[in-house]
């Protein structure tokens, strides 16, 4: 299955700088629109030779999210739904002939993982814990649980 590409939407980095090494690129992803972010990671080649050599297999690290239509990542019960980075890596002769059929051969796999999760946690939402804002300093009420200050060690 493959999801068409969503060129020039808002809050994508689509070209990587010094500052944000990666690229991210938006799919349509049946009524959601799917954020994949590319990091490239070098994947030396095993040799004990002292010179450089280009990798013998190109590497990245893809992670994704489910935006809004600000580029703001979408949150189940105020916790963002983000897939964790998954190493990818492809060698010679594996069908990707080009950078652009590989990246989303990897968004396919990630969008359809993502939205089989979505459906799972929208149907489990009250068993997703809602973030507790801390505070940093309150009164004491019903239930709390005392920590007693350390004391400072005796010399």
């Amino acid at each position: 299955m493959t999801y068409p590409r969503i060129p020039g939407y808002p809050g994508l980095n689509d070209v990587p700088t010094a500052e944000r090494p990666y690229r991210e690129i938006a799919y349509q992803a049946d009524d959601k629109v799917a954020r994949i972010r590319f990091v490239p990671v070098v994947v030396e080649p095993s040799t004990p030779a002292n010179i450089p050599l280009v990798p013998s297999t190109p590497g990245l690290m893809a992670s994704g999210s489910f935006v809004d239509a600000d580029g703001q990542v979408l949150t189940i019960n105020g916790r963002g739904f983000v897939r964790e980075a998954s190493s990818q890596a492809r060698g010679i002769g594996d069908g990707s002939d080009t950078l652009d059929q590989w990246l989303d051969w990897i968004a396919a796999q990630e969008i359809t993982e993502m939205l089989r999760a979505w459906d799972l946690m929208t149907a489990f939402a009250d068993l997703v814990p809602r973030p507790v804002p801390v505070i940093e300093e309150r009164e004491m009420v019903e239930g709390d649980i005392y920590l007693p200050p350390e004391a400072p060690e005796e010399e």
